[in-house]
């Protein structure tokens, strides 16, 4: 079972150029840290294969979670 660290840390690795505010990181941490974690590991990892970008963001990642969820249901 993965958990949120270890995600944040993906998150580094995907987009190594991504840098976050504290403002930001705390909305990451709000909405992200209570999710299923492996499935959150997987809707970043399917955020990096559709989006051509330097940076993540975070309704992409809402919007892929809960498309995984449903379709895991």
């Amino acid at each position: 079972m993965r958990t949120f660290a270890q995600n944040l840390a993906v998150v580094g690795e995907l987009w190594p150029m991504a840098e976050f505010t504290g403002e930001e990181k705390k909305l990451w941490n709000d909405d992200l840290s209570g999710l299923d974690q492996d499935t959150l590991y997987d809707a970043l990892r399917a955020v990096k294969r559709l989006r051509e970008s330097l940076y993540p963001q975070l309704p992409w990642v809402l919007t892929s979670y809960r498309e995984l969820s449903a379709s895991r249901r």
